[in-house]
């Protein structure tokens, strides 16, 4: 979803994959967005998790703008219970938000 997603984004282009804290990571190359981070933890093991940098807002636009869809942690995470369907649309528009998130503040500034 995150490579469909960025080859759609004007000035996203290549995702790199990555290991970061032993859990696969995402980032685009042109330096447009910030790093998407997945995993499942042992002590959640029915639930996975998408991480953003906490020093975004990513979580909190996602917490008013696509709440209720979205369970959110803190300002890092996104949970997803594994026996629910995921809401895809809001996963995209989180996943497109965080591959242009640098180029959004640009636009803003």
């Amino acid at each position: 979803m995150i490579h469909d997603l960025a080859a759609g984004l004007d000035g996203v282009g290549a995702i790199e994959e990555s290991l970061k804290w032993g859990e696969p990571a995402w980032r685009p190359i042109s330096g447009s967005g910030t790093t998407i981070r997945a995993d499942c933890k042992e002590k959640t093991p029915d639930q996975v998790m998408i991480f953003l940098d906490c020093k975004t807002d990513l979580i909190d636009r996602a917490r008013s703008l696509l709440h209720p869809e979205l369970t959110c942690s803190g300002n890092r995470a996104v949970i997803f219970a594994l026996d629910q369907p995921l809401p895809e649309n809001a996963i995209r528009t989180l996943l497109g938000w965080a591959l242009t998130y640098h180029l959004d503040r640009k636009k803003r500034a």
